[in-house]
């Protein structure tokens, strides 16, 4: 889910998440989210901070103790650091991601989140401070799929060096 009051925000990142099978559900407001996740199964949210009514850190800490298991994204142009400390250490954001976006930085918060929300919940840890381990596995499994080969090494001689072809 997106929620973000800026229509062409909405529209360009769901565009771009749908063409990578991604199913994407928008909200132009923190209500309107709200109501959406009453009849939706999400796994991630990204909410903006600056929005009418109600601000994006205010929706997130409402989704956190209604939906513990859905991981947040806070997306703001706002690079105020009270903001993302109080995201990060009490709202238990999985990312905060400033504005403008970069689509392939926000391609691969959403990536991750979404590897992350398929770990048992009782093998990540707590929902604010997902295990390491299990964070860093998945990590690597994606690098695997965007890079075939980058998490093998080449085989070794007799004496423990790396055999290096084409040298």
């Amino acid at each position: 889910m997106i929620v973000d009051d800026d229509e062409s925000l909405l529209k360009s990142a769901s565009r771009s998440l749908r063409q990578d099978g991604y199913d994407v559900i928008v909200a132009s407001s923190s209500d309107r989210a709200i109501e959406l996740l009453k009849e939706h199964r999400v796994s991630v949210v990204v909410s903006d901070y600056m929005m009418p009514k109600v601000d994006g850190l205010t929706l997130l800490k409402k989704i956190r103790i209604e939906y513990p298991d859905i991981l947040l994204i806070m997306l703001t142009a706002v690079s105020d650091i009270n903001v993302a400390v109080e995201a990060i250490n009490n709202t238990g954001i999985f990312k905060f991601l400033l504005k403008p976006i970069k689509f392939s930085e926000f391609k691969n918060a959403i990536t991750m989140a979404v590897k992350v929300h398929r770990i048992p919940v009782e093998t990540r840890g707590d929902n604010d401070n997902p295990d390491p381990e299990r964070v860093s596995e998945t990590m690597i499994e994606s690098l695997e799929m965007q890079h075939p080969g980058i998490t093998s090494l080449p085989p070794r001689d007799k004496e423990g060096y790396f055999l290096i072809e084409n040298y």
